[in-house]
Protein backbone atom coordinates (compact mmCIF):
# COMPACT_ATOMS: atom_id res chain seq x y z
CA UNK A 1 0.00 0.00 0.00
CA UNK A 2 2.93 2.36 0.69
CA UNK A 3 4.46 1.74 -2.40
CA UNK A 4 1.26 2.54 -4.39
CA UNK A 5 0.82 5.45 -2.60
CA UNK A 6 4.34 6.41 -3.64
CA UNK A 7 3.95 5.52 -7.19
CA UNK A 8 0.74 8.05 -7.41
CA UNK A 9 2.81 10.81 -5.75
CA UNK A 10 5.63 10.42 -7.98
CA UNK A 11 3.41 10.51 -11.17
CA UNK A 12 1.76 13.90 -9.76
CA UNK A 13 4.84 15.57 -9.45
CA UNK A 14 6.06 14.21 -13.09
CA UNK A 15 2.54 15.57 -13.91
CA UNK A 16 3.25 18.97 -12.36
CA UNK A 17 7.11 19.05 -14.21
CA UNK A 18 5.29 18.20 -17.60
CA UNK A 19 2.57 21.09 -17.04
CA UNK A 20 5.22 23.67 -15.96
CA UNK A 21 7.62 22.45 -19.16
CA UNK A 22 4.79 22.86 -21.61
CA UNK A 23 3.89 26.06 -19.89
CA UNK A 24 7.57 27.42 -20.82
CA UNK A 25 7.65 25.89 -24.05
CA UNK A 26 3.80 27.81 -25.41
CA UNK A 27 4.91 30.65 -23.59
CA UNK A 28 8.32 31.32 -23.75
CA UNK A 29 9.29 33.60 -21.15
CA UNK A 30 11.26 34.62 -18.53
CA UNK A 31 8.19 33.25 -15.98
CA UNK A 32 7.52 30.35 -17.12
CA UNK A 33 11.25 29.27 -17.02
CA UNK A 34 11.47 30.31 -14.04
CA UNK A 35 8.46 28.42 -12.76
CA UNK A 36 10.18 25.10 -14.95
CA UNK A 37 13.71 25.82 -12.94
CA UNK A 38 11.91 26.31 -9.64
CA UNK A 39 9.71 23.26 -10.10
CA UNK A 40 12.50 21.06 -11.52
CA UNK A 41 14.80 22.31 -8.54
CA UNK A 42 12.46 21.67 -6.06
CA UNK A 43 11.61 17.89 -7.11
CA UNK A 44 14.84 16.92 -7.48
CA UNK A 45 15.52 18.01 -3.81
CA UNK A 46 13.37 16.12 -2.42
CA UNK A 47 13.95 13.36 -4.47
CA UNK A 48 17.05 13.54 -3.04
CA UNK A 49 15.97 12.42 -0.03
CA UNK A 50 15.43 8.98 -1.49
CA UNK A 51 18.89 8.32 -3.09
CA UNK A 52 20.68 6.96 0.31
CA UNK A 53 18.89 3.38 1.38
CA UNK A 54 17.72 2.92 4.36
CA UNK A 55 19.62 -0.42 4.65
CA UNK A 56 22.73 1.09 5.96
CA UNK A 57 21.20 1.82 8.78
CA UNK A 58 21.93 0.16 12.21
CA UNK A 59 20.27 -0.08 15.75
CA UNK A 60 21.34 -1.34 19.17
CA UNK A 61 19.04 -1.22 22.45
CA UNK A 62 19.70 -1.13 26.01
CA UNK A 63 19.18 -4.51 27.76
CA UNK A 64 18.00 -5.94 30.06
CA UNK A 65 15.33 -3.99 30.77
CA UNK A 66 13.55 -4.34 34.19
CA UNK A 67 9.89 -2.81 34.49
CA UNK A 68 6.58 -3.82 36.56
CA UNK A 69 3.05 -4.15 34.96
CA UNK A 70 2.23 -0.42 34.93
CA UNK A 71 5.26 1.51 35.75
CA UNK A 72 6.40 3.84 32.60
CA UNK A 73 10.17 2.92 31.50
CA UNK A 74 12.52 3.89 28.51
CA UNK A 75 13.41 1.83 25.72
CA UNK A 76 16.91 3.45 24.52
CA UNK A 77 17.98 3.40 20.97
CA UNK A 78 20.88 3.94 19.30
CA UNK A 79 21.27 4.58 15.17
CA UNK A 80 24.04 4.70 13.13
CA UNK A 81 25.13 4.51 9.87
CA UNK A 82 27.93 1.83 8.52
CA UNK A 83 28.34 4.52 5.61
CA UNK A 84 27.20 8.08 4.49
CA UNK A 85 23.87 9.02 4.53
CA UNK A 86 21.93 11.84 4.62
CA UNK A 87 18.09 12.54 5.12
CA UNK A 88 16.27 15.90 5.81
CA UNK A 89 14.03 13.84 7.89
CA UNK A 90 14.30 9.92 9.79
CA UNK A 91 11.44 9.45 11.98
CA UNK A 92 11.49 5.66 13.99
CA UNK A 93 8.71 4.01 15.84
CA UNK A 94 8.33 1.02 17.47
CA UNK A 95 4.83 -0.44 15.86
CA UNK A 96 4.65 -3.73 18.50
CA UNK A 97 4.68 -1.31 21.70
CA UNK A 98 3.81 2.22 20.33
CA UNK A 99 2.09 4.37 17.59
CA UNK A 100 4.15 7.19 18.71
CA UNK A 101 7.33 8.70 16.75
CA UNK A 102 10.45 9.85 17.44
CA UNK A 103 11.61 12.20 14.86
CA UNK A 104 15.45 13.15 13.84
CA UNK A 105 15.87 16.38 11.84
CA UNK A 106 18.92 16.54 9.30
CA UNK A 107 20.54 13.30 9.85
CA UNK A 108 23.65 12.72 8.75
CA UNK A 109 24.22 9.01 9.49
CA UNK A 110 26.23 9.73 12.85
CA UNK A 111 25.78 7.76 15.88
CA UNK A 112 22.70 9.51 17.52
CA UNK A 113 20.60 8.20 20.96
CA UNK A 114 16.49 8.54 21.28
CA UNK A 115 14.04 7.13 23.59
CA UNK A 116 11.11 5.48 23.52
CA UNK A 117 8.41 6.19 26.82
CA UNK A 118 7.02 2.99 27.13
CA UNK A 119 4.79 1.84 29.97
CA UNK A 120 4.43 -2.24 30.75
CA UNK A 121 1.09 -3.62 30.03
CA UNK A 122 1.20 -7.35 31.32
CA UNK A 123 3.69 -9.65 32.87
CA UNK A 124 6.75 -11.44 31.37
CA UNK A 125 9.75 -11.47 29.31
CA UNK A 126 9.78 -9.86 26.11
CA UNK A 127 12.50 -10.42 23.27
CA UNK A 128 12.83 -9.33 20.04
CA UNK A 129 10.98 -6.78 18.24
CA UNK A 130 10.99 -4.08 14.87
CA UNK A 131 12.20 -0.46 14.67
CA UNK A 132 10.10 0.99 11.77
CA UNK A 133 12.70 4.02 10.09
CA UNK A 134 10.96 6.52 7.53
CA UNK A 135 12.81 8.54 5.78
CA UNK A 136 11.64 11.65 4.40
CA UNK A 137 12.17 14.94 2.14
CA UNK A 138 11.38 18.18 4.34
CA UNK A 139 7.86 17.81 3.29
CA UNK A 140 7.35 14.49 4.04
CA UNK A 141 6.11 14.51 0.17
CA UNK A 142 8.40 11.00 -0.58
CA UNK A 143 8.98 8.87 2.02
CA UNK A 144 10.34 5.04 2.30
CA UNK A 145 10.22 3.24 5.19
CA UNK A 146 12.00 0.09 6.23
CA UNK A 147 11.82 -2.04 9.30
CA UNK A 148 14.83 -3.65 11.31
CA UNK A 149 14.73 -5.85 14.04
CA UNK A 150 16.21 -5.43 17.49
CA UNK A 151 16.81 -8.01 20.17
CA UNK A 152 16.08 -5.93 23.67
CA UNK A 153 14.90 -7.67 26.63
CA UNK A 154 12.33 -6.58 28.60
CA UNK A 155 11.88 -7.96 32.20
CA UNK A 156 8.08 -7.35 33.08
CA UNK A 157 8.09 -7.88 37.09
CA UNK A 158 4.24 -8.35 39.31
CA UNK A 159 2.82 -4.77 39.98
CA UNK A 160 3.64 -4.08 43.64
CA UNK A 161 1.25 -3.99 46.34
CA UNK A 162 0.71 -1.70 48.77
CA UNK A 163 -1.29 -3.39 51.33
CA UNK A 164 0.86 -6.39 50.73
CA UNK A 165 3.93 -4.52 51.52
CA UNK A 166 2.65 -3.31 55.27
CA UNK A 167 1.33 -6.88 55.57
CA UNK A 168 4.84 -8.18 55.40
CA UNK A 169 5.67 -6.23 58.70
CA UNK A 170 2.84 -8.43 60.58
CA UNK A 171 4.17 -11.51 59.44
CA UNK A 172 7.75 -10.55 60.21
CA UNK A 173 6.71 -9.87 63.64
CA UNK A 174 5.00 -12.96 64.23
CA UNK A 175 7.50 -14.83 62.55
CA UNK A 176 10.85 -13.52 64.16
CA UNK A 177 12.32 -13.73 61.09
CA UNK A 178 15.65 -12.29 62.13
CA UNK A 179 15.58 -14.14 65.57
CA UNK A 180 18.78 -16.04 64.16
CA UNK A 181 21.65 -17.32 66.50
CA UNK A 182 20.84 -15.46 69.91
CA UNK A 183 22.42 -16.65 73.35
CA UNK A 184 20.38 -18.25 75.97
CA UNK A 185 20.75 -17.38 79.76
CA UNK A 186 21.85 -21.15 80.07
CA UNK A 187 25.85 -21.97 80.95
CA UNK A 188 27.18 -24.85 78.88
CA UNK A 189 30.61 -24.89 79.83
CA UNK A 190 33.60 -23.48 81.78
CA UNK A 191 36.93 -22.77 80.80
CA UNK A 192 40.05 -21.45 80.56
CA UNK A 193 40.56 -17.55 79.39
CA UNK A 194 42.01 -17.45 76.08
CA UNK A 195 43.38 -13.86 74.42
CA UNK A 196 41.00 -12.26 73.07
CA UNK A 197 37.69 -13.13 75.32
CA UNK A 198 36.02 -10.31 76.29
CA UNK A 199 35.96 -9.61 80.12
CA UNK A 200 31.98 -9.72 80.29
CA UNK A 201 31.95 -13.55 79.91
CA UNK A 202 34.75 -13.74 83.19
CA UNK A 203 32.76 -15.57 85.66
CA UNK A 204 34.64 -13.84 88.66
CA UNK A 205 33.73 -15.99 91.73
CA UNK A 206 35.29 -19.08 90.02
CA UNK A 207 38.07 -17.21 88.67
CA UNK A 208 38.91 -16.46 91.98
CA UNK A 209 38.58 -20.08 93.36
CA UNK A 210 40.69 -21.39 90.24
CA UNK A 211 43.23 -18.08 91.02
CA UNK A 212 43.35 -17.93 87.23
CA UNK A 213 40.44 -16.52 84.79
CA UNK A 214 38.07 -18.77 83.90
CA UNK A 215 35.54 -17.92 81.15
CA UNK A 216 31.53 -19.06 80.70
CA UNK A 217 29.99 -20.50 77.81
CA UNK A 218 26.59 -20.21 77.34
CA UNK A 219 24.27 -22.39 75.20
CA UNK A 220 23.17 -20.62 71.96
CA UNK A 221 19.78 -21.67 70.09
CA UNK A 222 19.05 -21.25 66.49
CA UNK A 223 15.57 -20.01 65.29
CA UNK A 224 14.02 -22.70 63.23
CA UNK A 225 15.14 -21.77 59.52
CA UNK A 226 11.94 -20.63 57.53
CA UNK A 227 10.94 -21.23 54.04
CA UNK A 228 8.62 -19.14 51.76
CA UNK A 229 6.30 -21.05 49.51
CA UNK A 230 4.19 -19.85 47.15
CA UNK A 231 1.20 -21.99 46.25
CA UNK A 232 0.70 -20.94 42.63
CA UNK A 233 -2.68 -23.14 41.48
CA UNK A 234 -4.16 -21.41 38.86
CA UNK A 235 -7.42 -19.46 39.61
CA UNK A 236 -8.84 -15.76 38.49
CA UNK A 237 -6.86 -14.44 41.39
CA UNK A 238 -3.44 -15.71 40.24
CA UNK A 239 -2.03 -12.44 38.74
CA UNK A 240 -3.33 -10.58 42.25
CA UNK A 241 -1.73 -13.11 44.69
CA UNK A 242 1.49 -13.11 42.82
CA UNK A 243 1.93 -9.27 42.48
CA UNK A 244 1.08 -9.06 46.35
CA UNK A 245 3.76 -11.93 46.75
CA UNK A 246 5.94 -10.27 45.02
CA UNK A 247 5.71 -7.70 47.16
CA UNK A 248 5.81 -9.64 50.36
CA UNK A 249 8.60 -11.42 49.92
CA UNK A 250 10.96 -8.20 48.51
CA UNK A 251 10.24 -6.82 52.35
CA UNK A 252 10.74 -10.19 53.96
CA UNK A 253 13.90 -10.72 52.57
CA UNK A 254 15.47 -7.59 53.39
CA UNK A 255 15.83 -8.73 56.97
CA UNK A 256 16.37 -12.19 56.52
CA UNK A 257 18.06 -14.41 54.64
CA UNK A 258 15.14 -16.78 53.33
CA UNK A 259 14.96 -19.66 51.50
CA UNK A 260 11.82 -19.58 48.75
CA UNK A 261 9.92 -22.27 46.46
CA UNK A 262 7.52 -21.54 43.98
CA UNK A 263 4.91 -24.17 42.80
CA UNK A 264 3.67 -22.78 39.52
CA UNK A 265 2.89 -24.40 36.34
CA UNK A 266 6.69 -25.04 35.44
CA UNK A 267 7.42 -27.16 38.53
CA UNK A 268 8.68 -26.50 42.03
CA UNK A 269 11.74 -24.53 42.22
CA UNK A 270 13.77 -22.73 44.78
CA UNK A 271 13.67 -18.92 43.71
CA UNK A 272 17.10 -17.63 41.90
CA UNK A 273 16.53 -14.60 40.00
CA UNK A 274 13.44 -12.50 39.77
CA UNK A 275 12.88 -13.63 36.14
CA UNK A 276 11.19 -16.46 37.79
CA UNK A 277 8.45 -14.29 38.72
CA UNK A 278 8.17 -12.97 35.51
CA UNK A 279 7.51 -16.34 33.87
CA UNK A 280 5.55 -17.68 36.45
CA UNK A 281 1.78 -19.46 35.52
CA UNK A 282 -0.78 -20.75 37.70
CA UNK A 283 -0.42 -24.82 37.89
CA UNK A 284 -3.92 -26.89 37.03
CA UNK A 285 -2.10 -30.18 38.34
CA UNK A 286 -0.07 -30.62 40.84
CA UNK A 287 4.11 -30.67 39.83
CA UNK A 288 6.68 -32.54 42.80
CA UNK A 289 6.62 -30.81 45.87
CA UNK A 290 9.85 -31.15 48.62
CA UNK A 291 9.84 -32.66 51.53
CA UNK A 292 11.03 -30.70 54.84
CA UNK A 293 12.21 -31.52 58.41
CA UNK A 294 12.19 -29.14 61.04
CA UNK A 295 11.56 -26.03 58.91
CA UNK A 296 9.69 -22.96 59.89
CA UNK A 297 7.18 -23.03 56.39
CA UNK A 298 5.07 -20.47 55.39
CA UNK A 299 2.59 -21.55 52.45
CA UNK A 300 1.23 -18.26 51.01
CA UNK A 301 -2.06 -19.62 48.72
CA UNK A 302 -5.50 -18.47 47.34
CA UNK A 303 -7.02 -21.73 47.62
CA UNK A 304 -7.48 -24.41 49.88
CA UNK A 305 -8.37 -28.02 48.18
CA UNK A 306 -7.60 -31.19 48.69
CA UNK A 307 -4.56 -31.52 47.57
CA UNK A 308 -3.07 -28.52 49.42
CA UNK A 309 -4.73 -30.21 52.72
CA UNK A 310 -3.52 -33.12 52.11
CA UNK A 311 -0.38 -31.65 51.25
CA UNK A 312 -0.11 -29.80 54.73
CA UNK A 313 -0.99 -32.30 56.50
CA UNK A 314 2.17 -34.22 55.78
CA UNK A 315 4.53 -31.27 56.17
CA UNK A 316 2.87 -30.64 59.74
CA UNK A 317 4.28 -34.24 60.35
CA UNK A 318 7.73 -32.72 60.62
CA UNK A 319 7.42 -28.75 60.60
CA UNK A 320 5.57 -25.74 61.82
CA UNK A 321 2.96 -24.81 59.18
CA UNK A 322 1.43 -21.67 58.69
CA UNK A 323 -0.95 -21.01 55.93
CA UNK A 324 -2.28 -17.54 54.35
CA UNK A 325 -4.55 -16.42 52.07
CA UNK A 326 -2.80 -13.66 49.49
CA UNK A 327 -6.65 -12.79 48.02
CA UNK A 328 -7.97 -12.05 51.78
CA UNK A 329 -4.33 -10.89 53.37
CA UNK A 330 -5.06 -13.09 56.46
CA UNK A 331 -4.13 -16.06 58.03
CA UNK A 332 -5.82 -19.67 57.72
CA UNK A 333 -6.14 -21.86 60.78
CA UNK A 334 -4.36 -24.44 59.43
CA UNK A 335 -7.21 -26.63 61.40
CA UNK A 336 -9.83 -25.86 59.65
CA UNK A 337 -8.40 -26.98 56.30
CA UNK A 338 -11.13 -30.27 56.16
CA UNK A 339 -13.72 -28.23 57.33
CA UNK A 340 -13.15 -24.89 54.57
CA UNK A 341 -11.69 -26.85 51.62
CA UNK A 342 -15.77 -28.75 51.60
CA UNK A 343 -16.88 -24.93 51.42
CA UNK A 344 -17.63 -23.28 48.37
CA UNK A 345 -15.93 -25.64 46.17
CA UNK A 346 -12.83 -24.89 48.30
CA UNK A 347 -12.36 -21.22 47.78
CA UNK A 348 -11.22 -19.30 50.84
CA UNK A 349 -13.65 -16.88 52.41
Amino acid sequence: MNRLKQFFKLLLALAGLAAAAAYAAIFNNTSGWLLLSFYLGFLLLNLAALLFPLKRLTFQTNSPIRTAVGRPFSLALTVSSRKAYWVPGLSLQLPEYSVEKVFLAWYRGRLSETAFELTAGKRGIFQGTVVEAEAGDWFGFFTKRRRFPIEPEIIVLPETDADAANWALEISKLHRLDGFGERTAHIRNFRDYRRGDPLKLVDWKQSARQRDLIIREYEEHRETPTILLFWGRDSEDFELCLSRYWTLQNQLKGQAELQQFLVTQTGTAVLRDERQFALALGFAELPPVPEFKNKQLLIFTTTVDPILTAQVALWQKNNQVSVYDLAELSPVAVADFETRSGEKGGRLT
